[in-house]
């Protein structure tokens, strides 16, 4: 923890209060009826995304299938950026095309994920190669849900990473409440990262609702992987506070509505686990490491932030993209640098 001092302590901080704000003000605006689609958030959550990010220096690469707003903003994206694409506003990202998780900007090292579980575990890896490849100091972190931890993409590109040695960071959020059933109905062993050490690489288990542990932990992976000693695996075990999206609720309609009974039993009870934000808050108070005065700033600039972003983003024109495009629309990436053995 020596490279994360009193500054970097209030910088957490700040992106702590600023993602809480941020998704509470997701909340309303979606209560209202004024964001599009579903609303991944990560309250109460907030601890394990935003931790895990600020371990990343400029060149390195970060994606992630599980809801990370504060990962997002640690890695340099406006508030506003976030509720535009929720939005779906004609600035955002996506142009309107999706106001879910799919966020990606290669310039601030963000990968965009796909829709499914664990595809991106492959991209990443293969980010790492190319890194490795290029003999560049960079270093891929990928974030995962425990049920990404089932299918055949997670194994397929952490079998490779470990095979070719890849600088690469996987990270599994394990919850006890995922967005189809409770965790003790998915994987037969109690603990994901027991497992995979069978790949022969380091896998240990965190407090994700700790964000000092987590940024103690998964900066020593990242250092690791800079190294040159291979990739490592993160289980990060967090609280249920929030289901995977703000959607309608569509369990009833389901044959299993035992299972939701359960989930919802099961999310009662981790309630009783701490909260981050005011865990983190607690530590700051209580070591001397933040003053009245120091604590008031921050939340002023939080507020100031929060306010000015969510009026620009209603501000912003909404999507002009057409209902129907051709499927090969801003897909593919224009370039003018020909490539070697083939065309532009």
């Amino acid at each position: 923890m020596s490279r994360f001092g009193k500054q970097q302590l209030h910088e957490l901080y700040y992106y702590l209060k600023l993602n809480r704000s941020l998704e509470e003000e997701l909340v309303r605006l979606f209560r209202a009826g004024k964001l599009v689609g579903a609303l991944p958030i990560s309250t109460g959550q907030e601890a394990l995304g935003l931790g895990a990010a600020y371990t990343l220096e400029a060149g390195d690469f970060f994606s992630s299938a599980i809801p990370s707003n504060g990962a997002l903003l640690a890695r340099g994206v406006r508030p506003y950026e976030i509720l535009s694409h929720f939005m779906a506003k004609q600035t955002s990202a996506t142009r309107g095309r999706d106001g879910s998780l799919q966020l990606g900007d290669l310039e601030r090292g963000l990968v965009g994920p796909s829709g499914h579980l664990a595809t991106h575990l492959g991209v990443m890896a293969g980010v790492g190669y190319a890194a490795k490849v290029q003999k560049k100091d960079s270093v891929a972190l990928a974030m995962v849900s425990d049920r990404a931890v089932a299918t055949g993409d997670f194994h397929e590109g952490l079998n490779f990473a470990a095979v070719h040695n890849v600088p690469l960071v996987v990270v599994v959020e394990k919850t006890p409440v995922g967005s189809r059933a409770p965790a003790t109905h998915a994987p037969a062993g109690q603990h994901h990262y027991e497992r995979l050490k069978a790949y022969g690489l380091p896998a240990v288990m965190v407090d994700g609702n700790d964000v000092l542990q987590v940024l103690q932990v998964v900066d020593a992976a990242v250092k690791r992987a800079r190294s040159g000693k291979g990739p490592s695996v993160i289980e990060a075990s967090v609280a249920g506070r929030t289901r995977f999206s703000m959607r309608e609720d569509v369990f009833s309609l389901r044959s299993d509505a035992g299972d939701d009974a359960d989930r919802q039993e099961l999310a009662l009870k981790d309630e009783e686990l701490s909260d981050p934000v005011e865990q983190f808050e607690a530590f700051l108070i209580e070591h001397a490491q933040i003053q009245p005065r120091e604590q008031e700033v921050i939340l002023s600039r939080v507020a100031s932030v929060i306010a000015e972003d969510v009026a620009r983003a209603e501000q912003e024109p909404a999507s002009t993209v057409p209902a129907v495009t051709p499927a090969s629309d801003e897909v593919f990436h224009q370039t003018s640098t020909p490539v070697e053995g083939g065309s532009n």
